[in-house]
């Protein structure tokens, strides 16, 4: 946004996204801090261990729960 310039932005998303499986993946190996998708991860991780943590939800309800909180 800074780099456009621009006043408004649209972020879409979609449903079963690959990024937030891994990020609620306790088994999976971290990423680079310092690359794109690393510096994106790691944004959502605290969400994403709270989502994680919860019991009372299916792993797809979990997915779907970050999903909508980050």
């Amino acid at each position: 946004v800074q780099s456009l310039k621009v006043k408004n932005i649209v972020v879409m998303g979609h449903g079963r996204c690959g990024g937030i499986r891994a990020a609620l993946d306790t088994n999976s190996a971290p990423l680079s801090p310092g690359d794109f998708i690393g510096k994106w991860m790691s944004l959502i991780a605290p969400a994403a261990e709270t989502v994680a943590s919860s019991t009372m939800m299916t792993v797809t309800e979990r997915q779907t729960a970050l999903e909508r909180i980050s």
